[in-house]
């Protein structure tokens, strides 16, 4: 009786460990953007530069942190808060393109790294025609 007992209490307690689990990711940063794409249509070349921000929220309950933003081309540089971002509150990651020597349809990516739980890794997009 004593053995099924303890049994009981051990999976009980294994039981609780779990849900304490899943109800602590809860817990966690969100990231939410205004706007993943950023269609800056047709410009002309000699412009030189096209610079867009995208700006999001934490709207969970933890500081949001960005660790890394890769940029698809070396034509592509961005710009992030290095610092963490509080629960309800708004920042921006800025994204400039050179577009010198690339007429035609340009279509390139960042990938966002975060500790966000609803969405670690976020693709951005910037699009566009450039004229010469």
């Amino acid at each position: 009786m004593n053995l099924i007992f303890t049994m009981i209490v051990l999976w009980l307690s294994t039981s609780m460990n779990e849900f304490k689990c899943i109800q602590d990711d809860t817990d966690g940063p969100i990231i939410e953007f205004k706007s993943t794409i950023h269609d800056f249509d047709t410009v002309l070349e000699s412009r030189g530069v096209v610079t867009c921000y995208y700006v999001f929220e934490n709207t969970g309950l933890e500081p949001l942190v960005i660790t890394q933003v890769r940029s698809s081309c070396g034509c592509l540089v961005p710009s992030w808060p290095k610092h963490p971002i509080a629960p309800q509150t708004s920042d921006s990651i800025q994204a400039t393109l050179s577009i010198r020597g690339r007429p035609g349809p340009n279509h390139k990516t960042l990938t966002v790294v975060s500790n966000a739980r609803n969405t670690p890794i976020k693709i951005l997009v910037i699009k566009g025609v450039v004229k010469r």
